[in-house]
C-alpha cells in the first residue's frame, strides 16, 4: 500500500494547456447560460444563484484540462464567468420576451436587432445582479487554477 502511496506522490503534474482551456471554458459558459436561461424561463424568476453556478462550473472545467498553476488561467476563468452571466441573462431575457409575446424563440433571435437585444437586456437587468456577476467572475478566476 505504501509503495503505491509512494508512486502517486511521485508523478509529475500534468502539463499546463491553456489552448484547450479556452474552448472548454467558453463551451462551459454557454452551457452555464442556456441552463439558467431555461431555469428562469420555466420559475419565471431570475435566480441569482445560476450566476454562482456558472461561475464555479466554468472555473472547475478550465481547471480541469487545463491544468493551470498561473493566474492567466484565472484571468480567462473570470472573462468566461462573465461572459457567461451576460449571455445567461440575454437568453433569459429572448425566452421571455419569445414567452409574453408567444413568439418561437427562434424567429426572435433570428428577427432579433441591437436595439432590441439592448431593450431586453435593459428590461431584465437588476442592480443585484452586479453582486452576483462579481462573485461569479472571482469563482471563474480563484477555481480556474491551483496557486
Amino acid at each position: 500500500m505504501s509503495e503505491i502511496q509512494g508512486r502517486s506522490a511521485a508523478m509529475p503534474a500534468a502539463p499546463e494547456n491553456f489552448v484547450l482551456a479556452i474552448p472548454v471554458g467558453l463551451a462551459v459558459a454557454v452551457a452555464g447560460a442556456l441552463a439558467w436561461a431555461v431555469v428562469t424561463v420555466v420559475t419565471n424568476f431570475q435566480i441569482g444563484i445560476m450566476a454562482l453556478a456558472v461561475g464555479y462550473a466554468v472555473g472547475r472545467a478550465i481547471k480541469a484540462v487545463g491544468h493551470g498553476r498561473s493566474q492567466k488561467f484565472g484571468m480567462l476563468g473570470a472573462a468566461c464567468a462573465f461572459f457567461g452571466c451576460l449571455l445567461g441573462n440575454l437568453f433569459s431575457a429572448i425566452g421571455i420576451f419569445a414567452q409574453q409575446e408567444h413568439l418561437d424563440i427562434m424567429n426572435v433571435v433570428a428577427h432579433a436587432t441591437p436595439d432590441l437585444l439592448f431593450a431586453l437586456m435593459k428590461g431584465i437587468s437588476r442592480v443585484m445582479d452586479i453582486v452576483f456577476y462579481g462573485i461569479a467572475i472571482y469563482e471563474g478566476f480563484r477555481f480556474s487554477f491551483d496557486p
